[in-house]
């Protein structure tokens, strides 16, 4: 359990641009659980563009 939500963090603090932004999302998550690690997940994929790099990567996809 806490690996994953350590993995899952990490990942959120890699692909936002902005440190508050991932702070508040790694809170909700620590709060209410997997529920806003889906919505996440779901809003990260929504907005990726059916782009598995920017899906994974998010700021790090625009690099190259």
């Amino acid at each position: 359990m806490y690996v994953g939500f350590m993995f899952f963090s990490a990942w959120v603090v890699y692909r936002e641009k902005n440190l508050q932004v991932a702070l508040l999302w790694i809170i909700s998550i620590m709060i209410l659980g997997n529920f806003p690690a889906g919505v996440y997940a779901f809003l990260s994929l929504q907005t990726s563009g059916k782009n598995w790099r920017r899906f994974w990567m998010g700021k790090h996809a625009e690099i190259e």
